[in-house]
């Protein structure tokens, strides 16, 4: 698949160097260099930079050309040419100038094309009005029209358009002709007349076509190269469906043997104990210790795996949060004596034991097995203090220590999978950084919230919000008794 998208790439490559070669593409690259850098950003706006651009330019050489042919004809030039010929530059100038100075093709656009309208128009009354060799000309303006300015834009140049034609027809049929200024002999004016149409329909239509074949093959270029992305992204997934079960299945394999060796342990201990072996006690001891903080790790990548193959089932039940949190003093009373912190419970009196909320019990074990492990392991000589906060709709858990704390500038990353605070203190402490990227798929899970404040050097707070009420059709629910 790899590959695959490095061919594309390389193609696309080819495909843009062989463009640059072409004589379209030089000339759109020196009409780029001339236009606002902001209109590159937007497709559409740097199709009309282009097209007032290029216009203003043409019509420029045609003013001058045009005069230049005036000023060598035998009859020389008329006395009002020359102004309408400077006033037109002038104009044209003050368009390009208008497109930079607002850095929008916008009233660049509705200016060049009122210019264009009075220009033009003048030039046919005096030129013969309704006869005039230019009104083909001032017809195929309609179309740059429609291009610069859209439709309803396009609609009202050519509804100006065909008002003015409409009046010198009109004027005409009254006997009433317009003046000429034209030189020179019939055919020479056709042929004039002739050519500029022709340069002006195919210099419209060439930048036209030339700006739509560069936007296909980019829209192709991008098509293929999402085309290949989707490729590569399917192929990751697939690649982490693949991890993830396989992670599964060797947390599984692996639970087996581990359970033995932590039973066996246990049974060992039991007879060294019996027969007053002390000698072993402190290797037997590591040896279970290691065996039952592996057995937490394997389960905590089973819960990630199986979370991202299939998600958790939550199972709600009325538990008594009191019992669930005598339960995690026993379990991280070994955790607090080796770190010398105390432990202490705020919000609620532990000695109740009808404070019940309804949760999945196991999930909100886990959430906060792994906030205290973690609150323990990066506190030495402290306090950890767990506040309970009971509502009728939601239970808060804060966890609180006086330990390293975490700097502002990680604190975004720390719940991404295998992702550790201070890697020099964590080498120092142990773990994978797994605990709080599960803590944060579990509160996920139950449609919960958490969050952290921590100040570096003198702590950190998580505090835990969880929904204390059922969630229909979100899981089978059963009562402890």
């Amino acid at each position: 698949m790899l590959a695959q998208y490095k061919l594309t790439i390389t193609h696309r490559d080819e495909k843009k160097s062989m463009e640059r070669r072409s004589f379209g593409s030089v000339i759109l690259r020196w009409f780029d260099r001339c236009i606002p850098a902001e209109l590159k950003v937007d497709q559409e706006e740097l199709r009309k930079g282009r097209l007032l651009f290029g216009f203003n330019i043409l019509l420029f050489a045609f003013t001058v050309s045009l005069a230049m042919r005036q000023g060598l004809s035998p009859e020389g030039l008329h006395k009002h040419f020359p102004a309408l010929a400077i006033s037109s530059i002038v104009a044209y100038a003050f368009n390009i100038t208008l497109l930079w100075w607002r850095r929008s093709t916008r009233l660049a656009s509705y200016v060049f094309m009122g210019q264009l309208f009075v220009v033009m128009s003048l030039l046919v009354i005096v030129t013969g009005g309704i006869a005039s060799r230019s009104m083909p000309i001032l017809a195929l303006y309609t179309l740059l029209g429609f291009f610069l300015l859209g439709l309803k834009g396009g609609l009202a140049f050519g509804s100006l358009i065909f008002i003015e034609i409409a009046t010198l027809g009109a004027l005409a049929s009254f006997g009433i002709n317009m003046p000429q200024w034209a030189t020179g002999s019939t055919i020479q004016r056709d042929i004039i007349a002739s050519v500029n149409a022709l340069v002006f329909t195919a210099f419209l239509g060439w930048l036209y076509e030339t700006t739509r074949e560069h936007f296909t093959k980019a829209l192709t270029e991008s098509l293929e190269e999402n085309k290949a992305l989707q490729i590569q992204t399917l192929t990751a997934q697939k690649t982490n469906q693949l991890k993830n079960e396989f992670l599964a299945m060797m947390s599984h394999e692996l639970r087996t043997p581990l359970n033995a060796i932590i039973g066996y342990s246990e049974l060992l201990k039991e007879d060294a104990e019996e027969q007053q072996l002390d000698a072993f006690m402190d290797d037997l001891d590591k040896i279970h210790g290691s065996g039952k903080h592996l057995l937490l790790l394997l389960q905590d990548i089973l819960d990630l795996s199986s979370l991202d193959i299939d998600g958790y089932q939550i199972e709600l039940s009325t538990f008594c949060v009191s019992e669930l949190i005598h339960g995690l003093e026993l379990q991280l009373e070994t955790p607090l004596l080796k770190h010398n912190n105390t432990f202490r419970v705020e919000g609620i009196d532990l000695s109740n034991n009808s404070i019940p909320i309804t949760s999945d019990v196991q999930k909100v074990r886990q959430i906060l097995f792994h906030l205290l492990s973690n609150a323990i392991k990066f506190t030495e000589h402290g306090h950890i203090t767990l506040r309970v906060a009971i509502h009728p709709q939601t239970v808060q858990f804060s966890v609180i220590d006086d330990g390293i704390g975490i700097d502002e500038s990680l604190q975004k990353e720390m719940f991404a999978m295998f992702q550790q605070g201070d890697s020099s203190s964590t080498r120092r402490r142990g773990g994978v950084g797994i605990g709080l990227a599960l803590v944060e798929k579990l509160t996920k899970t139950l449609n919960g919230s958490i969050e952290v404040h921590s100040v570096k050097g003198e702590g950190s707070t998580f505090t835990v919000t969880l929904p204390n009420q059922p969630t229909p059709n979100a899981a089978s629910t059963k009562t402890d008794a």
